[in-house]
């Protein structure tokens, strides 16, 4: 098991530019915004996968996932079934760096750009002000939450009171529903030589949906093997500040890291190391 949490810099340094962090053998919650939701991951084995229930664009943009029943009136859903959704599977994977999904999106997708923004959705550059990106529409995944019986690191309250679960709103009729967030500051990539940003996320394939880095990027996301669930919590994944503000070491990692170890029959417990990544 392992945590993978990506950051994004539109500058790159020449002695490197910090990406984020991977942990091993558990998760970090000091680099959570938010509570760690699960979904399932629906593949045994090869790469992980999860459910799609619902795809919506958020009018306005906003960074977190969280929705209330009072924020419905700004979510557009593209009105495509499980079935299109998932046609093939929709696969996690911090190997691609871009967002790809199932050509089945292209149409309900361009239409509802075009009624929120004015244009067409194209992947030609384009220059954008921070205000312009900002004010974009985010892009609002829900995924089908890990159903069986608790762990014991699930958060504690109602799935209202929970960021990230779909909770008693109309993005989902299961509460636990996991909702993920792709706002424009991820899915646009800013290229320093031209100035200009190209949107990242496609709508051509035939079979398959990848959810890439800039999908990821925002979030601590937590590959539970033995439990067949993937994890999600919001995070800036800014390990590097959270170390020099406790006078830690990217190398050794401070003794408050906690390991999500939970015994698993036939399982050999795992000690857990830090990263930086990048």
């Amino acid at each position: 098991e392992f945590s993978l949490c990506f950051s994004r810099s539109n500058e790159a340094e020449r002695d490197g530019t910090g990406a984020g962090a991977m942990t091993l053998g558990g998760v970090d919650p000091r680099l959570h915004m938010s509570p760690m939701v699960f979904a399932k991951n629906v593949k045994a084995s090869g790469f992980y996968a999860v459910h799609l229930k619902a795809v919506y664009l958020r009018d306005g943009g906003g960074l977190s996932a969280q929705t209330t029943q009072d924020d419905m009136g700004k979510m557009h859903k593209l009105g495509l079934s499980e079935a299109q959704l998932n046609r093939g599977n929709v696969i996690v994977d911090s190997g691609t760096t871009d967002t790809y999904f199932s050509s089945a999106l292209s149409g309900p997708f361009n239409t509802v750009w075009k009624e929120l923004t004015g244009t067409t959705y194209s992947h030609n550059p384009v220059s954008l002000t921070d205000e312009q990106i900002a004010a974009l529409p985010t892009i609002i995944l829900v995924l089908s939450g890990m159903d069986g019986d608790p762990v014991g690191d699930e958060p504690i309250g109602e799935p209202e009171d929970v960021p990230n679960y779909a909770g008693n709103t109309d993005l989902s009729d299961n509460p636990r529903d996991v909702v993920i967030a792709i706002p424009a500051a991820h899915y646009m990539e800013y290229d320093p030589d031209t100035k200009k940003y190209v949107p990242r996320f496609y709508t051509q394939e035939s079979n398959v949906s990848i959810l890439g880095a800039n999908a990821m990027m925002g979030h601590d996301i937590f590959f539970d093997v033995a439990r067949g669930r993937v994890g999600f919590a919001e995070s800036n994944c800014d390990y590097a500040s959270l170390i020099s503000s406790e006078g830690g070491s990217i190398s050794k990692p401070p003794v408050q890291t906690v390991s999500t170890n939970i015994d698993v029959p036939g399982k050999v417990p795992e000690e857990q190391e830090e990263a930086k990544v990048g």
